[in-house]
């Protein structure tokens, strides 16, 4: 799935102002992810975890898989901690 797909399914769910408002970052960023079609880099590396709180924000309806195509590392232990 791509990221702006999954941003999509997130937008159903949250509202565009709504998801960027729960995040705590500017709607305009949120918006470049959708147009880029990618996740920030600093989702890989554990700097930000975006990708973890859209998972919970929104059930699992759209998961970290979704929005960078893999579980990194550090996305990975906030799961497994959730577990």
């Amino acid at each position: 799935m791509s990221v702006k797909t999954s941003l999509n399914k997130v937008y159903n769910i949250l509202g565009k102002q709504g998801l960027a408002k729960e995040l705590g970052i500017a709607y305009q960023s949120v918006k470049r992810w959708h147009d880029q079609n990618e996740m920030p880099c600093t989702e890989y590396n554990g700097k930000s975890c975006y990708s973890y709180k859209i998972q919970k924000l929104t059930d699992g309806k759209v998961t970290i898989e979704d929005l960078l195509g893999f579980v990194p590392h550090p996305q990975q232990a906030l799961v497994e901690r959730d577990d």
